[in-house]
């Protein structure tokens, strides 16, 4: 994968968003692991920000 990481940047959001939708988010994987790629590409308040949502699994379906 060649995603770049987002550090909470709101000016880079939709860029990192369609490249994360292409990459990741739109192929036949389990929620679970789309999840864990998302963390693992964000940085910063953007990954706090995730990490700490009670919700997870909803921002990925």
């Amino acid at each position: 994968l060649e995603l770049k990481e987002f550090n909470s940047d709101r000016l880079r959001w939709n860029q990192f968003w369609e490249a994360f939708k292409v990459d990741i988010h739109e192929h036949p994987i389990p929620d679970i692991q789309k999840l864990n790629y998302l963390l693992a590409y964000l940085r910063d308040r953007a990954y706090v920000a995730v990490e700490a949502n009670q919700l997870l699994p909803a921002i990925i379906t």
